[in-house]
């Protein structure tokens, strides 16, 4: 498809994964931007949100990752290769929090809430296609939805 971008052996990234990049990284600037006037401690939760930052935008790769490599497979296969990869995902959210936590480098609160810009770059990727697309068209639109009337559902 003309519309991904896919280099094998490199970091394959297609148009919906950087969008939704492009929404996590604008949610945690304007947290940062918006709460800096508001924390004591200034550097601790800049810091804070930019582990936040870096570990949503590696959940959203290994998603996308994951998803590439796993949904040619069989299903009950995929299933449990794709449930197994979101496990390990969550236990790397879990480290990066607990080290946060324990070794108090940065602040907890705010690299939950840079985490959290992988839910709201997800709510703000149509809104962001919706813009790239006048810049960048798609070069092949969408396929036509077929009618619900010509399947027996």
């Amino acid at each position: 498809m003309e519309t991904e971008v896919r280099i094998k052996g490199r970091m394959g990234c297609n148009r919906t994964l950087l969008e939704l990049m492009c929404g996590i990284v604008l949610f945690d600037l304007l947290c940062l931007a918006a709460g800096i006037w508001f924390v004591p401690q200034k550097g601790s939760c800049a810091l804070g949100l930019l582990f936040g930052m870096l570990t949503a935008l590696a959940m959203a790769y290994h998603m996308s990752w994951t998803f590439d490599r796993y949904l040619g497979m069989p299903q009950k296969t995929a299933v449990r290769k794709v449930a197994m990869q979101a496990i390990l995902r969550y236990l790397a959210v879990a480290a990066v929090l607990f080290t946060i936590l324990f070794t108090k480098a940065a602040n907890p609160l705010t690299a939950f809430l840079g985490i959290m810009g992988l839910k709201i770059g997800a709510y703000v990727q149509p809104l962001i296609h919706r813009i790239t697309v006048k810049k960048y068209p798609d070069p092949e639109p969408a396929p036509p939805v077929p009618d619900s009337e010509q399947y027996d559902i």
